[in-house]
């Protein structure tokens, strides 16, 4: 957990023109969501102006949910997703589907999400090294520019999937997601 102005500098320095701020935000009851004082545009240390948005991650029956430029929390444990995805679009938010095959997946791919991540880190490492991490620590040792070329892989059956979306003429967006959170343990 890294504090806010700390995230702020990482992505002036990186050159980037936005960050989305999310966690997960089990609750029972709406209230407000955790580090929205965050939200909007602000100056990064080195100058460069960086947009801010804020949002959470909900664990609904058909799997998680991220949404993205809301204000409140929404109660999601057990309900459907459709119905998640309608109170992330009362409030004005982007509903979007995280790591679509990993870590619970998704399920209902009719509902009327606005994106789904087709390249997660979280799922990539989980996907490539699993089990094998000791080993491929080991063999990173030995072999360092194979075992960094090794580490991104084509996420092929989430490319699939956002294909098939938009062949059908959905209109869903494409995401990237660091997932940076403590989900890689050894």
């Amino acid at each position: 957990d890294a504090p806010f102005e700390a995230v702020l500098a990482a992505a002036g320095e990186a050159g980037l023109d936005f960050v989305v701020l999310t966690d997960h935000a089990d609750v029972e009851l709406p209230g407000p969501l955790p580090g929205i004082e965050h939200a909007g545009l602000h100056v990064a240390p080195n100058g460069r102006s960086v947009l801010v948005l804020v949002g959470a991650e909900f664990a609904s029956r058909d799997g998680h949910l991220l949404g993205l430029e809301i204000d409140q929390t929404i109660p999601a444990i057990g309900r459907p997703g459709r119905e998640v995805i309608a109170e992330i679009h009362v409030q004005g938010g982007f509903a979007v589907v995280p790591h679509p095959f990993s870590h619970g997946g998704w399920r209902d791919w009719d509902a009327d999400f606005d994106g789904m991540e087709v390249q997660n880190n979280a799922s990539d490492f989980t996907r490539l090294y699993g089990p094998l991490l000791p080993f491929r620590v080991l063999r990173f040792a030995f072999d360092r520019e194979k075992q960094l070329e090794n580490l991104w892989v084509r996420p092929t059956r989430e490319l699939a999937e956002w294909d098939a979306l938009l062949a059908a003429g959905r209109r869903v967006s494409g995401f990237a997601g660091a997932d940076a959170h403590n989900n890689v343990s050894l």
